[in-house]
């Protein structure tokens, strides 16, 4: 899922409090939608975006396999769940994103085996959207240097790790062209 505009036009305009706010609300956002939907195993957030992994069988079962039902539905209940958390805050500040808030989806069907080598993808994603702006994480504000992964803990209540990026680095792999994350501790 990936907040439509939200960089691009209303990050831009918001100050570091608001953005911050609105991150957290996604955060809360994705906790809501892993309890709405059974087939969420896991989510991700960072940014705009949530990533989620559903679980094949439930889709199966309870979609017929079509992932464009559970797609849409989820996308819907996104925008409805942010756009009520943001309207909660009564916040003037962010009411032009309030009035605009919508996401878009996309959906791919990975194996099992898969789903690690998925989240490693989007986590490096993540700590690449830092570098592609050509901004140091050491400017960035503490906030900024997390993705929140989301997963049920032993008491099966759902809770958000953080993933700190400031003792990491991204290195390219140009035989490959694939990035990997390495800790700059043991790396130097």
């Amino acid at each position: 899922l990936d907040g439509v505009k939200f960089t691009s036009k209303y990050y831009k305009k918001m100050t570091e409090g608001n953005r911050k706010t609105v991150v957290g609300l996604l955060v809360k956002v994705a906790k809501e939608l892993c309890k709405t939907f059974n087939s969420i195993r896991i989510s991700y957030v960072c940014s705009d975006e949530i990533s989620l992994i559903l679980d094949g069988q439930e889709i199966h079962s309870n979609y017929h396999n079509r992932m464009n039902k559970i797609i849409s539905t989820i996308t819907s209940q996104t925008t409805l769940f942010i756009y009520q958390e943001l309207k909660a805050t009564k916040n003037p500040d962010l009411e032009d994103l309030c009035n605009n808030c919508v996401f878009a989806a996309k959906a791919y069907n990975i194996p099992k085996n898969l789903v690690e080598t998925y989240l490693k993808w989007r986590l490096i994603g993540c700590k690449k959207l830092i570098f592609d702006k050509n901004q140091k994480i050491e400017n960035k504000k503490d906030w900024e240097k997390f993705g929140f992964l989301i997963t049920k803990n032993s008491d099966g209540e759902w809770i958000d790790i953080s993933t700190d990026f400031s003792d990491k680095r991204i290195i390219k792999q140009p035989q490959n062209e694939f990035y990997q994350l390495v800790n700059d501790k043991k790396s130097k």
